[in-house]
């Protein structure tokens, strides 16, 4: 553990994973924060708070002897449209590549909502036909 605020409910790690190619231990500066790792679908869980309400929580397997990150959502600070005062964004792996929708929200007097997460791969814009 590098740090602790109580007040805040927060902690942040220092990960070192082992490299079976250099026999040592090396940093895993993907990891900071407090990561979870889940035995049973082998992926590795983080959550970072940051203030305001913004938030990040990004997924992870394995890739040979790298982390590779497979989904990642949250709240970002600020948006595209002026009267919006955040960004809810989610990616996901799909087809070996990273597939995002990001939204402004909170815009206005509405509601923080959550963008719903890509499910498959977008289908290609056909061009328009000539007239």
């Amino acid at each position: 553990m590098q740090y602790v605020n109580d007040h805040l409910g927060k902690s942040a790690f220092c990960v070192y994973l082992w490299d079976n190619a250099r026999g040592r231990f090396r940093e895993e500066p993907q990891l900071f924060g407090n990561p979870q790792p889940d035995p049973t679908s082998k992926t590795i869980f983080t959550h970072d708070d940051y203030f305001g309400g913004v938030h990040t929580e990004n997924t992870y397997i394995w890739s040979g002897a790298k982390l590779q990150v497979i989904a990642t959502k949250g709240l970002g600070s600020g948006s595209s449209k002026p009267e919006c005062g955040f960004t809810s964004f989610c990616s996901k792996l799909i087809a070996g590549k990273m597939q995002g929708v990001d939204k402004p929200t909170a815009c206005g007097d509405g509601p923080i909502e959550e963008v719903p997460c890509p499910t498959s791969l977008r289908a290609p814009r056909l061009p328009a036909k000539a007239k």
